[in-house]
């Protein structure tokens, strides 16, 4: 829905967010391109949910945030300038994207949008249960995180940030503010998290040992 001027600020890059784990950031992942869903490229997906006359399984070079920001930055900004909003609905590339930003990095960011996707991917192609509780202990300070990810009732006590626009506020039927200012994950998430210890004990939130499946060289969970 870009206007013509507006398209020149969009910088397409063909790229997969990679970690600093990955040596000489020169490592790579196979993913499944759908052309029909363009924001669902994952490496993820059954293996009998492809479709062979339409689905695209595409070799992608994996590489940190801070070199696919250094290729995209206009020429007129320069170089370490803050993200204002991050949109992270990026089908299970949180896991490599968050660990791997410094801390310092990772807070300077305005907003951070999207979703986690813990839930979705199956077991055989889980990162590990600790990459998975970094990622979710960052994105769950932010409050998009924190109203719809189920992940993130896992951090009851987690300080959220305030919403875009000013702070957390909460307006009763007859317009008064009940609550403004900082909220806390089980503030913000309310019923959401009722049924949290049987969901994590069925989607293995705490039972990863490893990334073995995760790194894995297929587009595929094979077997699902």
């Amino acid at each position: 829905n870009l206007s013509h001027t507006q398209l020149q600020y969009v910088h397409p890059i063909l790229a997969g967010v990679g970690t600093k784990h990955h040596d000489d950031n020169d490592s790579m992942m196979k993913m499944l391109w759908r052309p029909s869903e363009t924001t669902a490229t994952r490496n993820w997906n059954p293996e009998n949910n492809f479709d062979f006359a339409t689905d695209l399984e595409l070799v992608v070079h994996l590489r940190t945030l801070r070199a696919i920001l250094a290729e995209a930055t206009p020429e007129d900004l320069p170089l370490g300038t803050p993200i204002s909003v991050l949109n992270l609905d990026c089908e299970g590339c949180e896991y490599n994207l968050i660990p791997s930003m410094h801390e310092t990095s990772f807070h300077s960011i305005g907003v951070v949008l999207g979703r986690t996707n813990w839930g979705y991917i199956p077991v055989i192609k889980k990162p590990s249960s600790v990459r998975a509780r970094e990622t979710h202990e960052r994105v769950c300070t932010h409050y998009n995180f924190a109203k719809r990810c189920k992940e993130c009732c896992d951090f009851p006590s987690l300080e959220v940030k305030p919403r875009l626009g000013g702070a957390n506020t909460e307006t009763e039927e007859d317009g008064d503010v009940a609550f403004e200012g900082e909220r806390s994950v089980a503030e913000v998430a309310g019923d959401m998290c009722n049924d949290f210890e049987e969901w994590a004990k069925e989607s293995k939130l705490r039972d990863i040992p490893d990334d073995y499946g995760w790194n894995e060289m297929s587009a595929f969970a094979h077997g699902s």
